[in-house]
């Protein structure tokens, strides 16, 4: 990030005190923030939620995942955090960061889920691997149920609805209760909350990188609009192959592949060694782009602190900060002064003119053993559904031994170099397809 120096002063004229008069600076808008403890107990409640729905609609109502998947993420995902902050009151435009963002950062944040799709790859596969000590991945209950309507219900929760509601709740609601961690911090502790808001091992560290990723643009533009558009580039690819997984299956079996109708996962040694390559290149792809979006919302954003590898450091609100002494010749955009430190370049925060008054965030105090009990929660409910998964793999394994020819011939591909590049496309398309 590099701008000149403006050839005007760098501080407004407005902005400079009155010779011999103290001015008086005005009372900050305070806004009240939900606390860490607060947001963990938040998120475990609606996972908790969450799990009671799916057993009592699958058991008691015959409801498939998909209709449960779409009751819950309206009615738990996105509407409890959204009680949660209406009656403790706290500020929905500040908790939820409703920041309009133009059209072109929008687009560029859904390229950016489109393309960590593939970055994250090469995680999800090394996961994958080190599960199948207990056996490979049988999948015979797919989230869609195979009829028209579920594959365009399904559609409609991967695009519009999990984009929407799981933001509001990890991106939104768990955020604000953790952004006083730091930057960095807050991005690492949301990557992970989102990892073990999906339930599954074979998932985590996917889903988790993802949630960073999320967590940086959202925080780094000051707008959840960000982190939506990118988790709808996410489930683009997924929802397309899905809806046409048959059409494709078919055009496989065309091209002399054999279908199988075994519902199993199995990642190889072929597969981790195709998807580092895939999962370098995407990464690289993937810098570039957060790289551009970082350096278009310093634009607009002048208390953005933005580092020499052209990604950000902090936000600093330039009207509620204190001023720092500058330390060497550098203006960003709106003249806005930077200070050289360890990091690279930081925004000085200019004096307000007594007409604005800085905005401050109100800290809810929050004892440490309280959101650390709330997750602590979290992990002991991962880890049962953890086990659950666990035992089906236990049970796929067992089927092999029973019935060898059957897991040779179904289960277990003989090796071949151009075997799973349907399943680097998309993970699980070539579950039933065999050569």
């Amino acid at each position: 990030m590099s701008y000149n120096p403006p050839p005007q002063s760098p501080i407004p004229a407005d902005f400079l005190p009155v010779a011999g008069v103290d001015p008086v600076a005005p009372k900050p808008v305070v806004y009240r923030l939900p606390s860490p403890t607060v947001a963990t107990v938040c998120f475990l409640v609606a996972m908790v939620l969450f799990n009671l729905l799916a057993l009592v609609g699958r058991r008691t109502f015959g409801l498939s995942s998909i209709w449960v998947t779409f009751i819950g993420e309206i009615i738990l995902v996105a509407a409890l955090p959204l009680i949660f902050c209406k009656v403790l009151k706290y500020d929905f435009k500040q908790v939820f960061s409703r920041q309009p963002l133009q059209l072109g950062t929008l687009a560029l944040c859904a390229l950016v889920g489109l393309v960590a799709q593939f970055a994250v790859r090469l995680p999800s596969f090394v996961s994958n691997w080190l599960l199948q000590i207990f056996g490979p991945l049988y999948l015979p209950d797919q989230l869609e149920d195979g009829t028209p309507v579920g594959k365009w219900l399904l559609a409609l929760v991967a695009l519009v609805l999990a984009p929407i509601c799981e933001e509001i709740l990890n991106r939104g609601f768990v955020m604000a209760g953790y952004r006083r961690f730091g930057y960095w911090r807050c991005i690492l502790i949301v990557g992970l909350f989102f990892g073990l808001f999906h339930q599954y091992p074979y998932r985590l560290l996917d889903t988790a990188i993802a949630g960073m990723i999320l967590a940086y643009l959202t925080l780094t533009t000051g707008s959840i609009y960000a982190s939506m558009a990118a988790h709808f580039g996410f489930n683009l690819l997924p929802t397309i192959v899905n809806f046409f997984r048959e059409a494709i299956n078919q055009a496989l079996r065309d091209s002399n592949y054999e279908y199988s109708n075994a519902d199993i996962l199995i990642i190889t040694g072929d597969q981790i060694v195709a998807s580092i390559i895939l999962s370098l290149i995407s990464a690289a792809l993937l810098f570039l782009l957060l790289r551009v979006i970082t350096l278009r919302t310093a634009r607009v954003r002048p208390g953005l602190v933005v580092n020499y590898n052209g990604l950000a450091l902090d936000f600093v609100d330039s009207r509620a900060g204190a001023t720092n002494s500058e330390n060497g010749s550098y203006y960003g955009p709106a003249n806005q002064p930077y200070r050289y430190a360890s990091f690279g370049y930081q925004p000085v925060p200019m004096p307000f003119p007594n007409h604005l008054r800085p905005v401050q965030a109100l800290e809810i105090p929050s004892p440490r053993v309280g959101w650390v009990i709330a997750f602590v929660l979290i992990l002991v409910l991962f880890a049962f559904t953890s086990y659950t998964e666990i035992m089906l793999r236990a049970e796929g394994r067992n089927l092999c031994s029973r019935t060898p020819r059957i897991c040779v011939t179904q289960v277990i591909p003989q090796s071949s170099s151009n075997r799973y590049i349907t399943n680097l496309i998309y993970p699980g398309l070539s579950i039933k397809v065999f050569p």
